[in-house]
């Protein structure tokens, strides 16, 4: 197939996706008619006020609502279980939940933080200029210190 009517192809099912109502066109129908053929399931938005959705070869075939072959089904399989509404049968039927004597091996784990939060600075002050200078500046000669192995405090 030609590249070119190929990329048409995609812009034109593209906008369809977007707008199912560009099938509503009498040009088209035979566009729907193949999409229904093939067992799609074409939105509402695709047909014109007068126009109503087939059923599709497939419904036909299946029978979605017909029950003409339970009976069948009944007698290979037995008829379906009723629900039980009887609480006391659910009861009987949910396991125990039994609690275990495992005891967990807490080696290696980190106690959680009980300590409440300690005070940071005043919000109130603003930053100028020369603070952001010594900050950074403390903060390059501890990393050169670490970097030597020195202690930090």
């Amino acid at each position: 197939m030609d590249a070119a009517k190929l990329s048409e192809l995609k812009l034109f099912v593209g906008q369809c996706e977007a707008n199912p109502s560009l099938l509503q066109n009498p040009q088209l129908r035979f566009f729907r008619n193949y999409l229904e053929k093939l067992g799609a399931k074409v939105p509402a938005a695709a047909y014109a006020k007068n126009e109503h959705p087939k059923a599709t070869e497939w419904d036909k075939e299946s029978g979605e609502d017909s029950d003409a072959d339970m009976p069948e089904l009944e007698e290979q399989f037995g008829s379906p279980k009723q629900p039980d509404t009887n609480p006391k049968a659910w009861e009987e039927e949910i396991p125990e939940i039994v609690e275990s004597d495992l005891e967990l091996d807490d080696e290696g784990v980190t106690a959680p933080d009980d300590e409440p939060p300690q005070k940071m600075g005043d919000q109130s002050i603003e930053v100028t200029e020369e603070m952001r200078d010594a900050a950074q500046e403390s903060k390059s000669k501890a990393l050169d210190a670490m970097l030597e192995g020195k202690p930090l405090l």
